[in-house]
């Protein structure tokens, strides 16, 4: 009885662990970016894609294809000229904004020069540094490092900070 089922699960394991590397070869539809060996590509051009891309990357935890963030890299300038938001672009960012693994998003968000379509000039908080010798970080790098921090605090992560992270959750219950 026991090497039967011992038989029935390297059978089950071995048909997992094919369906799971069928799905990362691809090509795969995922909420409007194709999956394709391991890594997402963007499904179009439009207005909004990089920020999409970015949002299902965070989402699903799947990295993005070394060709669409040097496409993200070569459209950067164009992307910090363009002021206009569409809806779905803010609807996207707040989606981004509450789901975890905000911080790393913001961060690649401000790297291709994305972030600075939510935050208004945020690329240059990345480059002023307060004149005073205790800054060690730019405005910019001190804000993303508190995203990180404050990520780290509502998870229960940060174990120094534990009292912080209880009252942060208290005041999540109360409309600000």
């Amino acid at each position: 009885w026991l090497s039967t089922h011992f038989a029935h699960a390297e059978t089950l394991v071995r048909f997992r662990e094919a369906a799971v590397r069928t799905l990362l070869r691809g090509p795969l539809a995922v909420a409007g970016a194709t999956l394709e060996n391991g890594v997402l590509h963007s499904a179009g051009d439009e207005a909004g894609t990089g920020v999409a891309l970015l949002h299902i990357s965070q989402r699903y935890s799947i990295p993005v294809g070394l060709d669409d963030l040097d496409l993200l890299q070569e459209t950067r300038t164009d992307s910090l000229r363009r002021e206009d938001l569409s809806t779905e672009e803010v609807l996207v960012f707040n989606r981004i904004l509450n789901e975890a693994n905000v911080a790393s998003t913001l961060r690649l968000l401000a790297e291709y020069g994305l972030l600075d379509r939510f935050v208004p000039r945020f690329s240059r908080t990345m480059c002023y540094v307060p004149p005073d010798p205790a800054h060690r970080y730019t405005v910019g790098e001190h804000s993303l490092r508190m995203v990180e921090h404050l990520e780290r605090l509502r998870s229960g992560q940060d174990t120094a900070g534990a009292r912080f992270s209880d009252l942060l959750t208290q005041c999540a219950h109360f409309d600000m």
